[in-house]
């Protein structure tokens, strides 16, 4: 039989998990709304269509792992023996999370760049040199703006190891 302090400790593990459920749940419905507030803004936005297309499925992975980790701080002890690699792990997720939703936007700034500069939206003829010269620069820009972001992003999760902070800092500071 187990003693009363086992049973405490499965009873808020078993809370803080329905808590996180539903926040989970609850983030996942606000991602959706807020998806398609964006696609009834962006009819008349360019610029609000192209958020909307390419930073759903990253808004939507942010706000469930901010969502869990609040819902677990909020609802478990810090004394609990899985709380410390349950924190580590979605502040891990989050960064990441974060990193993808950036590299999202960069991508929404190539398009936006291609339709203002190229003369035309994202679908540009090659028979312009013109337009096939910016898209190329334009490209580059991106690609080299989502592999900053990238080793940033690799960065800031070596910094939460212990033994690994060296090695990120050193990263943030070249």
């Amino acid at each position: 039989m187990p003693d009363e302090k086992q049973l405490e400790s499965a009873t808020n593990l078993a809370v803080t998990l329905a808590w996180a459920a539903g926040a989970v749940v609850a983030a996942y419905l606000a991602g959706v709304i807020l998806t398609w507030v964006l696609a009834r803004v962006g009819r008349r936005s360019a610029v609000v269509r192209d958020i909307a297309e390419l930073t759903r499925v990253s808004v939507r992975a942010t706000l469930i792992v901010l969502a869990a980790s609040i819902a677990v701080q909020r609802t478990s002890k810090g004394a609990d023996p899985w709380r410390g690699w349950v924190d580590h792990t979605l502040l891990i997720l989050l960064i990441a999370a974060l990193t993808w939703l950036v590299v999202s936007l960069v991508m929404v700034a190539e398009r936006r760049m291609i339709s203002v500069y190229a003369g035309g939206d994202d679908e540009i003829t090659d028979a312009d040199r013109r337009w096939r010269r910016i898209r190329t620069q334009v490209t580059v820009l991106r690609r080299l703006a989502v592999a900053v972001v990238a080793v940033l992003g690799i960065a800031a999760i070596l910094t939460t190891f212990p033994s690994f902070s060296n090695i990120g800092t050193t990263v943030f500071a070249s």
